[in-house]
């Protein structure tokens, strides 16, 4: 009796072979923890840079299958990221902390790969818009710094010039393109898959904007305009976790 039981309960749970067809749909979503180390360049000139950036998001998406094994969808993304940047150029040296929140659109392709059974090698490109909003906080520092009332002297003084910058709200808008090489999904029953992601490799072109206010001894020298394009490439580790539902 109790081998018949543990049978019947092995045909309930026992797995099939739920291969991608042409005409399948799912949607999902993942829910990950993101972690970047970029070389960015500033208008065409690439500076030495520390850069990492954290982040944690949410990604819903809604993906067609238009042959068997190979889908196409769009996958919305939400999240909230902080960003410790470093810059050094020649006599100067930035050090920012940013916090920030972000949005971003796209379509997706990808390609399943069957490694066995039920799992799945999955890697995909992403293409999307991105939107986020930030608030930054600094410090500038300039070596070999000869200052005006120096200068009108005649002395020629160099000094170390050191300066607290914050802003906010920035804001950030671009394309950004994403091969993520390292997915798989396990497919135990028909209508669910269950994936995973560790890696992707990253590009994107972003049009930065904000103002920054500039201070010096506690006392509000300036508030200026920032303005710059962005182009980095990552290589971004992004583990993260997703349920799809397939109908």
């Amino acid at each position: 009796m109790k081998k018949r039981i543990v049978a019947i309960l092995l045909c309930a749970v026992s797995f099939g072979v739920y291969a991608q067809q042409k005409g399948d749909m799912y949607i999902g979503s993942m829910v990950g923890f993101e972690l970047t180390s970029s070389n960015v360049y500033y208008d065409g000139s690439k500076h030495n840079e520390y850069n990492p950036t954290t982040g944690f998001y949410v990604s819903p998406a809604f993906h067609y299958f238009v042959v068997n094994n190979l889908r196409v969808g769009l996958d919305f993304t939400f999240g909230v990221v902080n960003n410790h940047f470093e810059r050094d150029i020649s006599e100067s040296s930035y050090i920012f902390d940013t916090k920030g929140s972000f949005g971003a659109v796209g379509p997706a392709l990808a390609k399943y790969v069957r490694l066995s059974e039920n799992l799945y090698y999955v890697p995909e490109l992403a293409l999307s818009y991105v939107h986020m909003k930030s608030s930054v906080e600094g410090e500038y520092i300039r070596r070999d710094y000869v200052s005006i009332e120096e200068y009108n002297l005649g002395t020629g003084k160099s000094i170390t010039y050191r300066d607290k910058h914050s802003s906010g709200p920035q804001t950030l808008n671009g394309f950004q393109a994403d091969l993520r090489f390292f997915q798989l999904e396990f497919r135990p029953v028909k209508r669910w898959g269950f994936a995973m992601s560790l890696l992707s490799l990253s590009f994107s072109r972003c049009y930065f904007k904000g103002k920054t206010e500039i201070y010096v001894n506690g006392e509000n020298l300036r508030l200026s305009d920032v303005e710059e394009t962005q182009i980095s490439f990552s290589v971004v580790a992004n583990p993260a976790l997703g349920v799809h539902f397939y109908f």
